[in-house]
């Protein structure tokens, strides 16, 4: 599906709204000089740690109004993408992982307006990814559960 079909003035206020909630949750859970910024469309929280390291978190969101999403790290081009196996998709995460650690990113934040937050390592993420590829088989429509986890640092 084209950006432009998929995305309208309400969808990015409401991903700026989001951006605003996860980095509030970020300064709220005992990080300190927490500042938000974007490499282009990658969005990025930088903070330091309650013993003064510094993060930084690589930030997906999700904003939908239902109970779940897929917060995606991009699309595959073209009608074949839905056709893509689970090794590629993982292998595609793997990638984009590697890019985020060599620009400095520490962490991944993986928040929905629902209330459902993750965050890990950045190297943990292509591992959490695969597991998750094995355990929820679905078939469309998709619908994940919701699962609520705290923030912890």
């Amino acid at each position: 599906m084209s950006k432009a079909i998929a995305r309208h003035p309400e969808s990015y206020a409401a991903e700026a709204r989001v951006f605003e909630e996860a980095t509030e949750a970020i300064r709220s859970n005992k990080f300190k000089d927490v500042a938000a910024r974007k490499m282009g469309a990658i969005k990025v929280i930088d903070a330091k740690s309650a013993d003064g390291g510094k993060v930084s978190f690589w930030v997906k969101l999700g904003w939908t109004k239902v109970a779940f999403a897929a917060i995606q790290f991009g699309m595959f081009k073209g009608p074949e993408g839905a056709k893509k196996s689970d090794k590629e998709f993982v292998d595609f995460v793997s990638e984009r992982v590697e890019r985020m650690k060599q620009r400095g990113i520490t962490h991944a934040l993986l928040f929905h307006n629902s209330g459902f937050v993750v965050a890990m390592k950045i190297g943990d993420l292509t591992s959490a990814y695969s597991e998750q590829m094995k355990r929820f088989r679905v078939a469309p429509p998709c619908q994940y559960e919701v699962r609520h986890l705290p923030l912890t640092n």
